[in-house]
């Protein structure tokens, strides 16, 4: 079972582990005990949330204050971040690091307006992207700004020249919100 093979991990390496959970990409749903479980391991120093269940998320905070929970839907940091989120990974941040270190700043403060503000300014952002090539995407963007990352490895398909165009409508997107 995975828990057993997290915990396997975990006993073999030397470094501490973070768990992604990410049910859309491995169609495995971690349930509140398989979390309790799997965080309960010495070496394993928390998990990557990207599942939307908030009400999931909060009970995972509660039962495992000792582990870093890290926010993995970057269109919804304000939520996981208000319910104790540690942080955040998200593809866009390659891109949007600083809006979404405000986001996560502002919201860690109270300052909840000011955090949907700039939520919502990376949620168009990432409205533009269309999630479904957001590798090639962000790559063709990082372009743009100098940064050469070449092609995505196997599976992940190329970055053609539609994701080339696309790429600049994104780019005036971060400049104009930066």
């Amino acid at each position: 079972d995975y828990i057993r093979f997290f915990h396997t991990l975990a006993d073999r390496s030397p470094l501490p582990l973070y768990v992604y959970n990410i049910p859309i990409r491995t169609h495995v749903h971690f349930t509140r005990d398989s979390f309790r479980r799997i965080l309960a391991h010495p070496n394993i120093r928390g998990a990557k949330f990207t599942d939307a269940d908030l009400d999931l998320f909060t009970s995972v905070r509660r039962d495992s204050p000792q582990a870093d929970l890290l926010c993995g839907f970057d269109n919804l940091m304000v939520p996981f971040t208000a319910l104790g989120a540690d942080g955040a990974i998200g593809t866009s941040y390659n891109l949007t690091g600083k809006i979404a270190r405000r986001v996560f700043d502002l919201t860690r403060t109270g300052r909840l307006e000011e955090a949907r503000k700039e939520q919502f300014l990376l949620n168009d952002i990432l409205e533009a992207m269309g999630g479904v090539r957001m590798i090639q995407l962000v790559k063709a963007t990082l372009e743009l700004y100098g940064v050469h990352c070449g092609d995505s490895r196997f599976p992940q398909p190329a970055t053609s020249a539609e994701d080339r165009e696309k790429a600049k409508v994104i780019y005036e997107l971060v400049e104009r919100y930066l």
